[in-house]
């Protein structure tokens, strides 16, 4: 069993993901693509159009995220709850 700062890490991150997914799955890029089960992929990508500032920012949050669970001084003191 892995130790309770591992496990608390590794859950940290995903009250955001799940945020970035609603917020991407209501962006028009994704209503209007012509491919459903390729839509969420290809409109997370930065470069695409028809998603919000907002969706784009909360992406942004959740890479940072993921890269503070592999930063030793983070592992001691935790990911703050996002």
């Amino acid at each position: 069993q892995p130790p309770l700062f591992l496990e608390r890490m590794s859950t940290s991150c995903t009250g955001l993901f799940e945020k970035v997914l609603r917020c991407l799955s209501d962006s028009p890029c994704v209503i209007n693509h012509p491919d459903p089960t390729k839509a969420l992929e290809e409109c997370g990508h930065r470069d695409k159009e028809g998603v919000s500032e907002e969706c784009r920012k909360m992406q942004a949050l959740y890479a940072q995220c993921r890269r503070d669970m592999l930063d030793r001084r983070k592992r001691i003191t935790g990911n703050p709850g996002y």
